[in-house]
């Protein structure tokens, strides 16, 4: 086991191109996007909650989605200090980076800045207009700041996208045969020809002029088409959608654990109340964020599996050189074959037969499993929640309680 855990750690950390650097941009970009799951979800939460109180002209909601926006302020500052320490580090690690932003995906970006201008404008707004403007047009300018978070996070998830898939690929596997050949794209020229290039020809016309190749992209992408190729294209809205829910998924469970701690040091009645409410409202909000997360899950598998096949094989673990989570349950190759192609006699791509220099770690594989894991466990847990709060009718055990203290690191 720690040769398997030695060989796994080296090919992901020591093997790879500049691996060294890709480790510290993992570091900061991942910092970043944890403090971005509580940016998107709190002022989500906070807006709904807020809506929810003044229907029912209820002070608890009220209070509590009060609280939530002055959260939100704190999450958003620091965010906004990670995200910068992340954009330097990516201009100082990858020198290139700019270059090819500004060649091939400079409109999302260009979008995005004014998805953050209104962040700025509309958090803030929200928070110190708290009991000072009517209360329609506070919610309102709740609404504006969530979205505004989902915009930046739809033009984010629009350039990850757009690097993931890029127009014109032609995976090269055929699940029907368990085959690979070479991937190739389809290129539109300056003359409006169309060309097919494998990816060598695509590798050595980079490497010999890559002004060439800039033109190349440009007449295939068009001035609006890596935007307009993405909206058309499902995997953009499947990502992004996939990535709002696990924000609000990592936001609802994290509130999930503070209350249940609040709950069981509780020192009376009225404040036991309270945090019992929000439990009651919480559990509620994070079943229907866990059962999207299955959804837009799977459809975002497929995308993988249709567009991506190299990043299955490290996924599903299917090389000989590992021990394999899905060889070891009975029929589940079966299963990942016809969720991935609509049938159950289709093959998973071979990580073994890939190029070596096309292979993703296979460390992707457990990760990706204790992902999986870890989302069941936690729909298990809040769906007894809900069980308890919605259909029995009383307060879970206090066990329970205890368990959901750990919902917030799972």
């Amino acid at each position: 086991m720690l040769d398997l855990i030695i060989y796994l750690l080296k090919q992901w950390l020591v093997d790879l191109p500049s691996a060294d650097l890709r480790l510290l941009s993992f570091i900061g970009i991942t910092v970043h996007w944890i403090i971005l799951q509580y940016t998107i979800g709190l002022l989500l939460i906070s807006v709904l909650t807020e809506i929810v109180g003044r229907r029912k002209d209820d002070p608890i909601y009220l209070t509590m989605a009060n609280t939530y926006s002055k959260i939100a302020v704190v999450i958003f500052a620091v965010g906004a200090v990670t995200g910068s320490f992340s954009e330097f580090g990516l201009i100082l690690l990858w020198p290139n980076l700019t270059e090819i932003v500004g060649k091939y995906f400079f409109f999302p970006l260009y979008l995005e800045i004014f998805a953050f201008m209104a962040e700025v404008v509309f958090v803030y707004m929200y928070f110190y207009t708290w009991g000072k403007v009517s209360h329609r047009y506070h919610i309102i300018t709740g609404l504006l700041a969530a979205l505004g978070a989902l915009y930046s996070a739809f033009m984010i998830m629009t350039i990850n996208t757009l690097m993931s898939y890029p127009p014109g690929l032609i995976p090269g596997y055929d699940p029907s045969t368990g085959t690979w050949s070479e991937p190739s794209f389809v290129l539109i020229l300056p003359t409006g020809m169309k060309d097919v290039l494998t990816s060598s020809e695509l590798r050595d016309i980079l490497l010999s002029n890559p002004s060439n190749f800039h033109e190349v992209m440009l007449a295939t992408l068009k001035f609006f088409g890596a935007f307009t190729i993405l909206f058309l294209f499902p995997g953009a809205i499947i990502s992004f959608l996939h990535a709002v829910t696990a924000a609000f998924a990592t936001t609802l469970f994290t509130i999930i654990g503070v209350y249940s701690y609040r709950y069981l040091r509780a020192k009376n009645e009225v404040v036991e109340y309270y945090y019992k409410k929000g439990l009651k409202a919480v559990s509620g909000y994070a079943l229907l964020a866990m059962a999207l997360q299955g959804l837009f899950g799977d459809l975002s598998a497929r995308i993988v599996a249709q567009y991506n096949p190299e990043k299955l094989a490290a996924m599903e673990g299917t090389s000989e050189s590992i021990i394999s989570i899905t060889k070891l349950i009975p029929f589940l190759e079966n299963i990942i074959a016809f969720l991935s192609y609509g049938s159950f006699d289709a093959h998973l791509p071979s990580w073994d037969a890939i190029p070596a220099e096309w292979r993703p770690p296979l460390i992707l594989h457990y990760i990706y499993y204790t992902k999986i894991g870890l989302a069941i466990l936690l729909g298990i847990d809040v769906l007894i929640l809900v069980i308890f709060y919605y259909v029995l009718k009383k307060d879970p055990k206090k066990w329970h309680l205890k368990l959901n203290l750990a919902a917030p690191f799972l």
